[in-house]
């Protein structure tokens, strides 16, 4: 399957100065870029949009985990949903917009490193945990729908910058030790000399979680070659992770008081991912007036994901055969041609017939049956380029409104992905008679046909925005 698409964005912005009396009076207002290449041109005097900002010093201060955490606490309409029970797996919601690494949850909320954007190619998730909290040099959110930032972003853009050799000069080595098992250990160095800088950063988190059986490590690793004159720079960036994380859902209120507190519903419920990039971002000065900013990359992300649950199939039986059937006898089946009010409708086995019954093919009871083992395979490759152009200008027309400053800013990108997606559904035994049992599942190995999923898909997405900018600079009084 191929997928390919075109967005052109167009904007026009006039930005006019306040009304006031006295100068002195005038609040200051601080206005941003919004576009993903403009990070490092970011000034007072760009694109009028509403922007909340966190620094690299904020971050360390804050002593926090997790970017999602630290963001939380700082950022004014954001938080966060510990639905996944993982401090690397939330759902961040801002405004009533998504970013998360659930697939299947509708995303709102475009996120860029370092001017390439973060997002999944495929459901456009956000893995938080492959982003190195202690290697971020600024965190900056934009409010409101840009299309300059990419699809879906319909609530607001997340731009992350790195360190690289000339913002980050010191060698730091950072331990600590928490309850629950947690371990981290954080080694950071960064440097330069005349034109070329270097920037490293190593981090493996692991804790043994405030549950039964919900241990998580997580393994990091970011370098950066970076080269700066007067008019050119560029960084080179290498980013690697290998993460295990177990993250148990809620339980049913009564579980505690029979258990404890730190008991889990079913188990496993792992993700773990292998996950690389190189990509390349450069800024360069043709004069005084003019600029342009070039990113390319390559990703690569593997994410298996294994989820123990108990199961939703009942015991259905004809004469001496029985198997397994869906929904309950009350349901209305939207297949009325196939089914009926108060119908059974029996499993299909992957590699059987479909009038193969489970008693033709083990002795294990039907009611015995009463988990699943879900298994999920997603390989993520993509690769682009994006090539930004910008021009600043002072036209002098005092005769009619007075002088003002103008800004055009054109960009051009492209984005391709190669994803394989597989899922499967294994009917499985929950080992839950007692309050002492692990509460995990045993595959019997019968597959639901089903619930298998198999997509190869190609997808290129092809773009080009540009936005312009009148500051009008006349006092108005």
């Amino acid at each position: 399957m191929k997928m390919k698409s075109a967005v052109v964005s167009i904007y026009f912005t006039i930005i006019f100065p306040a009304l006031a009396q006295e100068s002195e009076e005038i609040e200051k207002i601080s206005i941003y870029s919004q576009t993903p290449l403009s990070g490092s041109t970011t000034s007072e005097r760009n694109l009028l949009a509403s922007v909340q900002m966190i620094k690299g010093s904020e971050l360390v201060q804050s002593q926090a985990i997790s970017l999602a955490e630290h963001m939380k606490n700082q950022l004014v309409s954001l938080h966060i949903n510990d639905v996944q029970n993982n401090p690397f797996q939330p759902d961040v919601q801002y405004r009533g917009f998504t970013a998360s690494p659930l697939l299947g949850l509708p995303q709102g909320i475009s996120v860029y490193l370092n001017g390439i954007r973060f997002n999944e190619p495929f459901g456009d998730t956000v893995n938080w945990d492959l982003i190195p909290l202690a290697a971020l040099e600024s965190v900056a959110l934009y409010s409101g729908s840009n299309p300059a930032f990419g699809q879906n972003t319909l609530g607001g853009a997340l731009a992350l910058q790195t360190k690289n050799g000339f913002s980050y000069t010191q060698n730091e080595l950072d331990v600590r030790f928490g309850s629950f098992g947690q371990k981290q250990f954080t080694v950071q160095s960064g440097g330069n000399k005349g034109n070329w800088g270097y920037y490293f950063i190593a981090n493996k988190y692991q804790e043994d979680g405030r549950r039964d059986y919900s241990e998580s490590e997580l393994k990091q690793l970011l370098t950066t070659l970076s080269y700066a004159n007067k008019e050119h720079s560029f960084d080179i960036t290498y980013a690697a992770n290998k993460n295990e994380l177990l993250g148990n859902g809620a339980v049913p209120e009564q579980l505690p008081a029979l258990a404890s507190r730190s008991a889990i519903y079913t188990q496993p419920d792992k993700t773990a991912s292998r996950y690389q990039q190189l990509s390349l971002k450069s800024d360069n000065l043709i004069n005084d007036q003019m600029s342009w900013q070039a990113t390319a990359y390559y990703r690569h992300n593997e994410i298996n994901s294994i989820n123990g649950d108990d199961s939703d199939y009942e015991e259905c039986e004809s004469g001496l055969l029985y198997s397994l059937c869906e929904g309950e006898e009350d349901d209305e089946m939207e297949d009325e041609a196939e089914t009926e009010i108060g119908e059974l409708e029996r499993v299909h086995f992957v590699g059987y017939d479909e009038d193969t019954w489970l008693s033709e093919l083990t002795d294990i009871d039907a009611d015995s049956i009463d988990g699943t083992y879900n298994t999920g395979f997603t390989d993520n490759k993509s690769y682009g380029a994006a090539l930004q152009f910008v021009r600043l200008s002072h036209v002098d027309t005092s005769t009619f409104i007075g002088s003002f400053d103008n800004e055009f800013i054109f960009g051009v990108g492209i984005d391709k992905a190669d994803i394989d997606f597989s899922s499967d559904t294994e009917f499985a035994i929950l080992h839950n008679d007692s309050v002492d049992d692990d509460r995990s599942v045993t595959g019997i190995g019968l597959f639901d046909t089903e619930s298998r999923v198999r997509l190869k898909v190609k997808t290129q997405q092809e773009y080009a925005y540009f936005l312009n900018t009148f500051f009008l600079v006349t006092n108005l009084h």
